[in-house]
């Protein structure tokens, strides 16, 4: 008894294949967008792990809030300093809670600065250097401003009764260390970001929002002044257009970089004004 054999036509072949190639381009982006999704909930969760951190941090140590370094301003090692995600790293479950998985950015070699002679045994003198690259950005200049004294900048942080609205006040934010001419990230993180306003005029006079105390303007650290067109003070939205964000009372969110602008007429180095405080999420405490 013969057995007949059926064998594929080219054509048919060019079919399947065009099938699957179909299939594969229509489920690829619901893939792509799955993967960055679940970075997205990762990092959401390393935010919340973070000001979880940060309330375990004011409560050791008299409602203080971490400065954002022992040594502002000047050539700090990691023999002689320490910066603010250093000082957090004891209440959180390991440095990785400090980085953005959806960060894929070109980033420098970063080696560990780890000196034994430093403090025997003290593992987190290791990420001297690296901490200042973290996607999370400190909203320093509003709880823990750097301010120059007669010729020397120190730490000045707040207390956390001075945030009126722990619920309003940004806490840490999504962040890029710098952005290109084309407008793409580069460089990991950086551990601190500023607002996009920092004057508002009162009864006709222009006020810093930012004066801590008798210290004007110009006795105060910026990292960056201000917004400019593809920038945003270090911050940065990796996830779908969006910015997460830890506030003050430890709670997180995603939110966009016009809503981070709230309440401010933004122009490039701080040229405009904030016209809304208690729609700032950055100066809601004030």
């Amino acid at each position: 008894m013969r057995r007949s054999t059926q064998a594929y036509t080219l054509i048919e072949l060019l079919a399947v294949i065009a099938i699957v190639a179909l299939l594969a381009s229509l489920l690829m982006p619901v893939f792509v967008s799955a993967k960055d999704s679940a970075k997205q909930n990762v990092c959401f969760s390393h935010f919340k792990q973070t000001g979880t951190a940060t309330g375990m941090y004011v409560a050791d140590y008299d409602s203080y809030y971490m400065p954002i370094s022992y040594r502002p301003g000047q050539l700090g090692t990691s023999r002689n300093d320490r910066t603010w995600v250093q000082l957090l790293l004891p209440y959180a479950p390991s440095f990785s809670v400090f980085l953005c998985p959806s960060d894929t950015s070109r980033k420098p070699n970063l080696d560990a600065t780890f000196d034994e002679d430093l403090v025997p045994g003290d593992l987190y003198s290791a990420y001297y250097g690296a901490s200042k690259r973290t996607n999370m950005g400190y909203n320093y200049m509003t709880l823990s401003p750097v301010v120059r004294d007669n010729r020397d900048w120190r730490p000045a942080p707040r207390r956390d009764d001075f945030i009126k609205e722990t619920a309003a006040t940004l806490l840490f934010i999504d962040s890029v260390n710098e952005v290109d001419p084309n407008g793409q990230p580069f460089g990991g993180g950086n551990w601190l970001v500023v607002p996009p306003c920092r004057y508002m005029t009162i009864d006709g006079k222009p006020v810093d929002l930012l004066k801590v105390d008798t210290f004007s303007f110009k006795d105060i650290f910026a990292v960056t002044d201000g917004w400019g067109m593809n920038s945003f003070g270090h911050a940065w939205p990796w996830h779908f257009k969006h910015v997460n964000v830890a506030f003050a009372d430890t709670h997180a969110r995603a939110l966009t970089t016009a809503q981070l602008a709230a309440g401010c007429d933004v122009m490039p180095n701080w040229g405009g004004e904030t016209t809304a405080l208690d729609e700032s999420p950055w100066f809601a405490g004030h």
